[in-house]
């Protein structure tokens, strides 16, 4: 899945939604490292306003 969401990210960078996707995965299943480190790419892209997101990644940098 990260290979995949990876190329897909290289081709369509503007649609960035399964980076976030593999952060809610990864976080649900206990894998904060992985999850702190999709949700931060992302970020990284461009896209609409999710504060929710936003929240959820620095709640794993422990900063909340």
């Amino acid at each position: 899945m990260e290979e995949e969401c990876g190329l897909h990210m290289k081709r369509e960078p503007q649609y960035p939604r399964c980076a976030r996707g593999l952060g809610q995965v990864f976080e649900k299943i206990g894998d904060l490292t992985r999850a702190r480190r999709w949700i931060g790419v992302y970020l990284s892209h461009s896209h609409d306003p999710d504060p929710e997101a936003e929240q959820e990644y620095q709640r794993l940098l422990g900063l909340q």
